[in-house]
């Protein structure tokens, strides 16, 4: 995992778009259940990237961020 410094609104944005309309499984619901609307959840997605960053917790998968992850448990050994 590599850790994400910095990103912009707009690849933010990008990021809390995929997320909001990410394809589950069958009996798997994300979190667009617990909001009125798309938008509301994709303001809380970029919110929480926000803070992931801000925090250092946020992380990419690989050089091309192909994919991200929030560590919210610092007594977490990953690696």
């Amino acid at each position: 995992m590599i850790p994400v410094k910095s990103m912009t609104e707009e690849k933010i944005g990008g990021v809390a778009e995929a997320f909001a309309d990410y394809s589950y499984t069958d009996g798997e619901h994300g979190l667009i259940y617990l909001f009125s609307k798309r938008e509301a959840l994709i303001a809380y997605l970029r919110v929480m990237v926000q803070a992931g960053l801000k925090a250092g917790m946020f992380y990419t998968n690989g050089p091309n961020r192909e994919g991200f992850i929030i560590i919210t448990e610092s007594r977490l050994k990953c690696w």
